[in-house]
Parts: C-alpha cells; structure tokens; sequence
C-alpha cells in the first residue's frame, strides 16, 4: 500500500486525463478494430447542435455512414435539429437517423428521420441469442 504523496507523484508523473481523451482513447480503438475509420474530434464535446451540424457538414461525402459519439445537451438538441424532434438522450442513449441529403455540405435542419432510438434500460429487454 502506498501513502498519499507517494499516489499523488505517479499521478503527476503518469497526468491526469480529461474524460474526453480517456473516452477517445479507449473509443477510437474499439472502432477501429471493428474495421471502421475513426477519427477524434476534440470540438464535438460540448458542442452546441448549431456547432455539431457544422462539423457534419465538413464530412467528406466518400463516406456513407457515420457515428458521431458526443455528449448533452448538444447531442440530443442534434437529434431534434435534424428531425424537428425527438427523445431525452439518457447517458448512453443511442438514436439511428437518416438524412435526405445527397452531400454532407447539404445537412440543414428537419432533413433527418429517426430509424431507431435505445437506451441501456431497453436493452435488458432484448433477447440474446444462447
């Protein structure tokens, strides 16, 4: 067991990670591993949705699909930019939208549909296969 000080110089020595870099650190591998490109985006975290919808602008339309994982109030506020409403986003809330757009430079407010929205709590209702 180590004494108090002791703790506090291998904190200093290892840093103190904010909880966006210990979540794009663990995140982005993850990711990636499942074969998809990911890229940290330091301006998503507290983003406002006007702030969010410019960066989903910026994609590069060779890409079809996209996650964007990001925190309240500016993923839920988002959500309801896009498809003109939609649900309170508990922590690991997760909605699936589509975007009538032909380029990304082309989203613009209501030019989204919710496919689907789950929380954790849904989950415990969802049969996993034995």
């Amino acid at each position: 067991m180590t004494d108090d000080h002791e703790s506090v110089e291998r904190l200093n020595a290892v840093g103190v990670l904010t909880r966006r870099e210990i979540e794009a650190r663990i995140l982005a591998p993850v990711i990636e591993a499942l074969g998809c490109p990911a890229r940290v985006e330091a301006r998503i975290y507290e983003a406002t949705a006007g702030e969010l919808i410019a960066l989903v602008g910026e994609l590069p339309d060779t890409m079809d699909d996209v996650m964007l994982v990001g925190h309240n109030p500016g993923t839920e506020q988002l959500h309801e930019l896009l498809c003109g409403d939609g649900p309170a986003y508990p922590t690991a809330g997760l909605g699936t939208l589509t975007l009538d757009i032909g380029s990304w430079a082309e989203v613009w407010p209501r030019c989204g549909r919710q496919l689907e929205f789950v929380t954790p709590k849904g989950l415990a209702s969802v049969d996993t296969p034995s």
